[in-house]
């Protein structure tokens, strides 16, 4: 078990427990495969993930991976991330603990983070016309001049407090590199895909525009944009 000691100095298993917390709320619309709640932990609103398994992987098990080493244990390298990402002061989310529970060659895994207050998805700014698409662009220019590359960047990773303050979620696979390489445009295309997929027929209206600014204003924070 990993743990913020200042923010939550006392951890037990059961805190990885959803039904642990009595007003606990199932996440929706902001990325993952499911398996997270809005929890009031210890130390304030938090986010409890437990990491699911997808495609056909997910047949044999939900959410049971092959325990390769403690360094592998993708809740332990994601808390590790998170940490190494704030202190480049990017906008990430707190890590509060991360938990593993080993059975043999296997393991679950989850992660406690803290909640960002009154966060939107970038998909619904997009949806309800407010998206600060320049903002974004600047903060994904950010990240990638940091080294910073996202697994799986799609519109619902990608949150707006209430100040419409940029903040990058779910770094579960995530990587710290060297820096920026052609890496860059692959998560950019695939954060163009998921608009795409996610907001369909309406696509071209809302976010043809909008786009042409995110990717100048990403290009003019960046020297390089593969």
């Amino acid at each position: 078990m990993l743990q913020d000691r200042d923010r939550l100095p006392a951890v037990s298993a059961l805190q990885f427990n959803a039904s642990a917390y009595p007003a606990s709320q199932p996440v929706s619309g902001e990325g993952g495969r499911g398996g997270a709640w809005f929890v009031s932990s210890s130390a304030g609103p938090a986010v409890l993930k437990h990491y699911l398994r997808g495609g056909r992987a997910a047949l044999i098990s939900s959410d049971s991976y092959v325990y390769l080493g403690e360094a592998r244990v993708r809740s332990f390298a994601e808390f590790r991330l998170l940490k190494q990402l704030r202190a480049r002061d990017l906008p990430v989310p707190l890590p509060l603990a991360a938990f593993c529970l080993r059975k043999h060659w296997h393991y679950r895994a989850a992660l406690l983070t803290e909640r960002i207050p009154h966060a939107r998805s970038f998909l619904d700014t997009v949806r309800q016309g407010d998206a600060p698409w320049q903002r974004v662009g600047q903060t994904l220019a950010q990240f990638h001049l940091a080294g910073a590359r996202h697994s799986d960047m799609n519109a619902q990773n990608i949150l707006l407090d209430a100040a419409m303050h940029v903040h990058i979620i779910d770094w579960d696979k995530g990587q710290l590199l060297n820096g920026p390489g052609r890496w860059c445009g692959t998560v950019l295309a695939r954060l163009q895909r998921s608009l795409q997929k996610e907001l369909g027929s309406q696509a071209a209206g809302l976010s043809a525009e909008g786009w042409v600014a995110l990717e100048s204003a990403y290009k003019g924070s960046i020297p390089w944009h593969g």
